[in-house]
This record gives C-alpha cells, sequence and structure tokens, in this order.
C-alpha cells in the first residue's frame, strides 16, 4: 500500500502520535513535504524548552503559561497553522514561536532573545480593490505566458535559460531551485512582455502542475500591506501571491490550492527580495 500523505500531514498537525518505521523512513528519503513537516513537529518544543532555560528568561508567571502551552501542542499548532496555513522550513518555526511568544504579552523578550526573530508573513483574509488589481497582473503574466505554451520539447538547457533572461538574472534560478520542492524542475527562465509589461519569469514544474515565479518592474504602483508582506487571492481556480521589492513586483502564481501556493510564497518571497535588494546594490 503506498504511503498517504495526506494522513501523514493530518496526524502531524494535530500532534497524533507518529510510529517511525521502515515504511516512513524510506517515504522521508523521497518526500520533501513530509520531511520538512516532521522535522518542524520535532523541532518547536526544544525551541520553546530552550528560550525557557535561557538566562534571559521570563519572568515566573510567564514561563508558568509557556509551560501550559508546550502541555497542550494543538494549540500551539492551531495557530502557527492560522499564522502561516503550515511549516515548510526551520526559520519559520524560529518565527513561529516568536510569534506565540509575543502573543503571551512578551514581545520585550523576544527582542533580547536573537534566535527568534518575528515576521510579517501573516495571512490577509480579504483583499481590497488595489492589491486585487496588482495580484491580477502576476496572473495575467501566468495565464498567457506559463499555461498557453508547449512543453513537449522538455526543460530548456542552463545555456537556453542564461541567454534569454540575461546574466544578471541566472542565479535567480538557482535561488529558485533552492527553496521549492525537490520534485518541481524549473522548464523555462526567460524575459517576457506581457499587456506592455516586461517580466522576469520562471516557469516550474512537477508533472503535476505548472508554478511561475515573476517579477516586473513597478510603474507607481505598491501594494496596500498593513505591515503584512504577503497578498493572495485566487483568480480563475489560480492562487496568487504577491509581493514587494523597492523597484519590483513579485509573483508566485499555480494552479495549487491556496494554502500550498501560499506555503511556497513563504518559502520563495524572502529569498527573491534579498537577492533583488543585492542586485539593485
Amino acid at each position: 500500500m503506498d504511503f498517504n500523505c495526506a494522513h501523514f500531514q493530518y496526524a502531524l498537525t494535530h500532534h497524533e502520535p507518529i510510529q517511525i518505521n521502515d515504511a516512513l523512513a524510506l517515504h522521508l528519503d523521497d518526500c520533501f513535504a513530509c520531511a520538512e513537516a516532521l522535522a518542524a513537529r520535532q523541532g518547536i518544543k526544544p525551541v520553546l524548552q530552550r528560550a525557557l532555560a535561557s538566562d534571559d528568561a521570563a519572568p515566573a508567571a510567564l514561563r508558568a503559561r509557556i509551560r501550559r502551552e508546550l502541555r497542550q501542542p494543538p494549540t500551539v499548532w492551531q495557530s502557527a497553522r492560522l499564522w502561516f496555513g503550515g511549516f515548510n522550513n526551520s526559520w519559520v518555526i524560529a518565527a513561529t514561536t516568536a510569534g506565540l511568544l509575543v502573543t503571551l504579552g512578551v514581545a520585550s523578550w523576544v527582542r533580547r532573545t536573537p534566535s527568534l526573530e518575528t515576521t510579517q508573513l501573516a495571512r490577509e483574509t480579504t483583499v481590497n480593490k488595489n492589491n486585487a488589481r496588482l495580484l491580477k497582473i502576476g496572473f495575467g503574466n501566468h495565464r498567457h505566458c506559463a499555461v498557453e505554451r508547449d512543453y513537449s520539447a522538455g526543460p530548456h538547457s542552463f545555456a537556453q535559460m542564461a541567454e534569454a533572461i540575461g546574466n544578471d538574472w541566472i542565479d535567480l534560478v538557482r535561488l529558485t531551485k533552492e527553496h521549492v520542492p525537490v520534485d518541481y524542475r524549473v522548464m523555462i527562465a526567460h524575459r517576457c512582455e506581457v499587456e506592455g509589461r516586461e517580466f522576469i519569469h520562471l516557469i516550474l514544474s512537477n508533472q503535476q502542475t505548472l508554478l511561475s515565479l515573476t517579477l516586473t518592474r513597478k510603474q507607481g504602483e505598491v501594494f496596500d500591506s498593513a505591515g503584512v508582506a504577503l497578498q493572495q487571492m485566487r483568480e480563475q481556480n489560480y492562487s496568487v501571491a504577491g509581493f514587494e521589492t523597492a523597484a519590483y513586483l513579485g509573483y508566485v502564481v499555480s494552479g495549487l490550492t491556496a494554502e500550498q501556493n501560499w506555503q511556497l510564497a513563504v518559502r520563495l518571497a524572502p529569498a527573491v527580495k534579498e537577492f533583488v535588494a543585492r542586485r539593485e546594490g
């Protein structure tokens, strides 16, 4: 019988007992998502416990409240899913831990603890007209350039990608491959134009869905962020997550569910923003 990823992810999310056996070990060798989800579950409690044991300890009453949280795992995980839609890498674990501590009223304590960093990758429940208009830019690029394309020849070679996207952007291909699940392949990396806008566009596939990472220079546009670093909406059965740098609008677009696309955007956006910032110098 095939290993059921959905059941395993459900058990992790609801903190049910997990039996580490040969079947699971073999599955974790091949399934990046399950391996990281398990690592996240195993990692969050030690982070909190180390924080409690640190020299720069919280007040006794606060420490008692955190220990109660440690004895009630579902509360911690449900809060984490509310903020992030799931865990997918180690820095998100630290950020989630910080978020929990802040909600308990210890923002000042967190600031004195370098290993615990807050994040603004919180999910909005509504999208206003301005943000919807900007998100549709990324959706339009994906629909016209990625969806309506023939991939029968397979992925482009690195040399083809370098020529099409330019040597100044080719490192974005390597960076993207480092931050997506291993089953995704970069099919195309190029510059394109849709409705008068130029895009830096990477198209990925895992044999089941297409994923676009795309950047376009701002034309005076700015997301109404209200402190939220990612915006997301659904458009014609596609999920679109948007972020921005000083000069660019960035998008992660796919036919995945909103939560799956959000998780990929959480993985990609910080790295892409850092890359663009270094490039712009």
